[in-house]
């Protein structure tokens, strides 16, 4: 009796190993195709990334090419402008323009004072003649005077 049921139960044996093993195989492969997926995001996450900041470096490289070509323009255009207003141009200008104006070595290079050589008939002044001051104290305190209305009615030697 023994040797019937061997032989009727091996082939159920025979099958549930083959079973077995077989499940064991489809659990590596899903494991595998798990991995392998999570590894496939990742991946493409990462690509992400690297791509945006590739093109954020391009867009920064882009930037800093406009700024170099528009502090050349710049640098050029303050040159013209300081050539179109050197003092020889503008003396110049101003013969040609037949204003008297002459470009002498006491020019001074800082500050220019225009000199008008024949005023108008019946032109007043609209300012008050400057007051000669003898310190520099007095010249201060004539101009805090000038102004500040509410020192006005103060008096110096106070």
């Amino acid at each position: 009796m023994v040797s019937i049921w061997r032989s009727r139960s091996q082939p159920r044996v025979r099958r549930g190993v083959n079973l077995l093993e077989w499940l064991q195989s489809a659990q590596l492969a899903v494991s595998w195709a798990i991995v392998l997926l999570i590894l496939a995001i990742a991946g493409g996450i990462f690509l992400a990334q690297v791509s945006q900041t590739a093109l954020a470096g391009r867009n920064a490289q882009l930037l800093t090419e406009q700024i170099r070509v528009v502090q050349t323009q710049n640098a050029v255009m303050r040159q013209e402008l300081a050539a179109k207003q050197s003092l020889y141009v503008l003396d110049a200008r101003t013969q040609a323009l037949g204003m008297p104006f002459e470009l002498t070595d006491r020019t001074e290079i800082k500050t220019m004072t225009v000199v008008v050589p024949v005023l108008p008939d019946g032109y007043e002044p609209t300012a008050p003649p400057p007051i000669p001051v003898a310190t520099m104290e007095e010249a201060v305190w004539l101009w805090m005077q000038s102004r500040f209305p509410f020192i006005r009615g103060l008096t110096s030697g106070a």
